[in-house]
């Protein structure tokens, strides 16, 4: 992948992760919703209260590895960048509760922290691990150094879009 559009290409969007907005829908390149409607009962085998989770891991682990690849064997001959694009919503809360907060806090924990978590600080936000509990992998030391790539390459880009007003 590297090799083939290193003349052409200095600076690539290789990877994006584009978050849903059904939390066990994952993503694009996730796991598939078999057991949730409208799919229905777990017909089809697997475990959709796990795979989700268990895909995001491996997602997260793949950019890390190509990161870790790309800067090691290809970087310097081709000076070129590698990141990864995070996708997410804006959360908003309801009133200025602290329930609302919370609840705001959550929601993009489980959007944007549940990839740029492990990016930035080796793991996954606290709110993640306290309500996933067993079923969200955990990373090995080894791969937590692994993961941490954010000093490696993060483009950010935010865009606007149009909300509803109360």
């Amino acid at each position: 992948m590297f090799d083939e559009r290193s003349e052409r290409t200095k600076d690539a969007v290789k990877f994006k992760v584009r978050c849903s907005k059904y939390l066990y829908t994952l993503c694009v390149l996730g796991s598939p919703p078999r057991c949730m409607v409208p799919v229905g009962p777990c017909n089809f085998g697997g475990n959709s209260s796990t795979e989700p989770y268990i895909a995001a891991h491996h997602i997260i682990l793949a950019h890390a590895t190509a990161v870790k690849l790309y800067k090691e064997r290809y970087q310097v001959e081709q000076n070129g960048e590698i990141g990864i694009v995070l996708a997410t919503k804006y959360f908003k809360p309801y009133s200025n509760s602290q329930e609302d907060q919370a609840a705001a806090k959550r929601l993009f924990d489980f959007y944007l922290g549940w990839f740029m978590g492990p990016l930035v600080f080796g793991n996954y936000p606290q709110s993640m691990r306290e309500l996933v509990k067993e079923r969200l992998p955990t990373f090995s030391a080894e791969e937590k150094s692994l993961v941490r790539t954010f000093e490696q390459g993060f483009w950010s880009s935010w865009s606007r879009y149009p909300t509803k007003t109360r």
